[in-house]
Order: C-alpha cells, then structure tokens, then sequence
C-alpha cells in the first residue's frame, strides 16, 4: 500500500500524535511516518517507554498488515479498541512458518491455544483435536527416523542429488518440505472444521518464538553435543 507521505507532513503534532495510539485504524506503514516526523522534523520528546510501545505497535501493524494484503489471512482485524470483541489468536500464517522452520511442538500448541481459548467447542472435540496433533507430531518423528532415510537413500540413488546439494543439505531439504506440509495439512483440517472463517485479532508471538528459538538451539545443537560427551 502507498502512503502518501506529503499529507501527513501537513497534520498538526497533535493529529500525527493520533496516529501513535494503541487503537488507532492506520496501517503500520503511516503510523511509522508519523512516528518519524514527529521525532525527526518536529523534535518531539518520546520518554523510552514510549519509544518500545510505540515500535512494538508497529511492528504488529506492519505483520496484520502483510498478512492482509497478501491474502495470507482475510479473517484478521486490526487490534483496535473498536474490535476487542474479536478473540485474539495466532495467525494461520505465523503457526505454519513457525512449525516449519522452527519447531513442529511450539507450531501444535500454537493451534491448541487458539482451539482451546478462542473458538466454543463441543463436548469431545478437544479430544479429537489433541488426537490429531499427537498424531502429526508422531508422524514427523517417524519420517525423522525411518522415512527420511529411505526417502534420502532413493533420491541419492536415482537421482544422486547427494553429490549437487550435499548429503547433510538434502537431508535438511526433505525434512524442511516434509515438515512443512505435513504441518500445513494438520493446521488447515483443524482451521477449517474448527475455526472457519472466524474474525480474530492477531496475537502476538513473540513468547513462542523465543521458545521455538530455545528449543531448536537444543535439540540442534546442545543436545547433540550432551550425547556426544556422553559417550566420551
């Protein structure tokens, strides 16, 4: 989207001011440029408090904003004062990149939060859905042990794909894209028969990709290491 920056140049301090406030309707892009006109050009004194929230307000515009816009995710609200009684959940989005590049574990309870705050389930559901996600979560430990081999053995063979990317680069290339549709389906069934075409707001992830971080630190590279010193 095209922001017209010459307009809001023209608004008085105290307009550009509204476009910093928690509930505001602007898109993350103009609230920026007020931002920086008014540190900028206006010399107004942010305390440093305000200088966090206001950039953290930003930051989640922007993502809702991309989201929207690229027809990632049409059932998002902006988080204003107007929508608060829209539930706030992970994005489809957020949850199925997380999963994919990060951590599968972190991506299910993800969708488990949202399944089990956000949306009214009937009686039984809940077990159906942790079923599902043991389920998938089984799965990708199953193709990370037996699949991933045989599939790897098979591409090297016929294909010897091994000597262009590199053994240790293909085996990451066939985990990734498993991964990734494996989470994409198990996310899209729930979403569909659970969630549908609900109004959310965005919630933050910052929390779960800290988390995401953690654990793939350790189980890539800490784990590993404990395992290798133990037998030593």
């Amino acid at each position: 989207m095209s922001i017209d920056k010459s307009k809001i140049r023209k608004l008085s301090d105290k307009e550009l001011l509204c476009y910093l406030k928690e509930d505001n309707k602007f898109v993350g892009d103009a609230c920026e440029i007020a931002f920086d006109i008014l540190i900028k050009e206006r010399n107004h004194n942010f305390s440093e408090a305000e200088i966090i929230r206001i950039k953290h307000m930003i930051i989640n515009k922007r993502s809702t904003d991309f989201l929207k816009d690229n027809d990632l995710d049409n059932n998002i609200v902006i988080d204003t004062k107007e929508n608060e009684q829209y539930v706030k959940m992970y994005s489809k989005t957020n949850i199925i990149v997380l999963g994919a590049i990060l951590s599968p574990l972190v991506c299910f309870y993800m969708l488990f939060e949202n399944l089990r705050t956000g949306i009214k389930l009937e009686k039984g559901a809940l077990i159906k859905i942790v079923l599902v996600l043991v389920g998938a979560f089984l799965l990708l430990l199953i193709f990370d042990q037996i699949i991933l081999v045989l599939v790897y053995l098979v591409l090297v063979s016929l294909v010897d794909l091994g000597s262009v990317f590199g053994f240790d680069i293909l085996q990451l290339i066939i985990r990734i894209i498993f991964t990734y549709f494996t989470i994409k389906f198990t996310v899209d069934y729930l979403w569909k028969n659970y969630i549908g075409e609900t109004k959310y707001r965005s919630k933050d992830i910052t929390l779960p990709l800290i988390v995401a971080l953690l654990l793939a630190i350790f189980l890539g590279i800490l784990l590993p290491f404990l395992l290798s010193a133990g037998n030593l």
